[in-house]
């Protein structure tokens, strides 16, 4: 007797099945078998493009030393998406996103000190009628990034690599570096102590571009549209924005 089972179903019932099932439990459903990691991926990267198609609805970022928590967010666009390093997994996709004016960040670095550390938080939102209301605000991740001496003094080169705000590597920052003429303040006495084998330093850096993995974005932007009725009449002011 001829059995049926799940993966002897039609792709068109198969994809039927998982098109109303929300993003986590799509990404569950991914794990299963390779027939559905396909389907469930297609219906994941079409959802995303459809989503991202709502033009009330946008990704922001915030980027700022910690002791600057007022510096404005940045409206990002999107770019794209894909695995990074050949990784074909869902895990390993990534949304990618530029700016329209690439905002520039100072990295000052005293004498014998490290590194340096940015706060980047990352967010959906829903803009109101005016600046720095939001109808919505859904976080997407968040993390602090350590800018090494070292990195700097490579990326500066044209050798530095993406800056994760996370260790499970869900926020990334790619930045174009330069470094700065670091002036003494006028009036300065000369110093007469040894030279430092690591001096004060300053860096300007670009952000170039936002990664963020494309299952994170989809989580967010799934709680959005899930809020989206119960926000209904209601405003999240943000006054740094």
């Amino acid at each position: 007797m001829y059995c049926l089972t799940i993966d002897s179903l039609p792709n068109e019932i198969l994809d039927a099945l998982l098109a109303p099932l929300p993003a986590r439990t799509l990404a569950t459903a991914a794990l299963v078998s390779r027939r559905f990691h396909e389907a469930a991926s297609a219906c994941l990267r079409v959802r995303l493009l459809q989503t991202a198609a709502l033009g009330t609805r946008e990704l922001v970022l915030e980027c700022h030393a910690p002791s600057e928590r007022r510096t404005p967010s940045t409206s990002c666009r999107s770019s794209g998406m894909g695995p990074l390093v050949g990784d074909a997994r869902l895990g390993g996709w990534y949304s990618r996103f530029g700016f329209e004016e690439a905002p520039e960040r100072e990295v000052l670095l005293d004498e014998d000190e490290l590194f340096a550390q940015l706060c980047v938080g990352v967010s959906v939102v829903q803009r109101g009628p005016a600046r720095g209301l939001f109808m919505s605000y859904t976080g997407v991740g968040d993390g602090v990034l350590r800018v090494w001496r070292t990195w700097l003094s490579d990326a500066a080169a044209g050798k530095g690599d993406v800056l994760w705000a996370d260790p499970w590597k869900s926020v990334g920052l790619r930045f174009s570096v330069e470094q700065m003429v670091l002036q003494e303040p006028v009036g300065a006495l000369p110093r007469r102590r040894p030279v430092s084998d690591e001096p004060a330093v300053k860096y300007r850096l670009r952000l170039e571009e936002l990664l963020v993995r494309t299952t994170q974005v989809l989580l967010a932007l799934g709680k959005a549209t899930a809020q989206d009725g119960a926000q209904t009449g209601k405003a999240i002011i943000i006054t740094s924005y």
